[in-house]
């Protein structure tokens, strides 16, 4: 099986759930880190649930977004000042809506499932996320996507 950079992929499992095979993945960064839920009704041809070398743009995107980055809210009354400096490259400014555990969960269960969708055009998703930022503080968003054929 192939598996993603070894540096940041903690661990998967594979359980049988109300006929849909899962798939449990942890990624690491340093300030957060992240595990995501996937579901199959049936395997790929390869025997896989996701194959985690396919997970590669997703695991980039994390990377973009989330390690070595300042992030901060779209109303943070300091904006402007975080701009100027991530313009003079002090800081490397991420802007979102909302920056808490919460918000991030959901931002990453919607890019996994955005991904999942245009990769195997329904047969995976991801019904779990998990944001982390330390052992006290996370959350999850779960939903099963209404465009998942499992």
């Amino acid at each position: 099986m192939v598996l993603l950079a070894p540096s940041i992929l903690e661990a998967f499992l594979v359980v049988i759930d109300n006929g849909n095979i899962q798939v449990i993945v942890d990624l690491y960064m340093d300030t957060r880190s992240f595990t995501f839920w996937f579901y199959a009704k049936e395997l790929d041809q390869f025997g896989f649930v996701v194959d985690f070398s396919g997970l590669k743009p997703l695991e980039e995107k994390l990377v973009k977004h989330f390690d070595h980055t300042f992030l901060v809210n779209s109303d943070d009354p300091l904006l402007p000042e975080w701009q100027e400096l991530h313009a003079k490259g002090g800081l490397n400014l991420r802007i979102m809506q909302n920056v808490g555990m919460e918000s991030s969960a959901e931002l990453v269960w919607k890019w996994a499932n955005s991904f999942l969708l245009e990769k195997d055009e329904g047969r995976t998703c991801c019904w779990l996320a998990e944001a982390r930022e330390n052992e006290n503080n996370s959350a999850r968003f779960k939903l099963i996507p209404d465009w998942y054929t499992g």
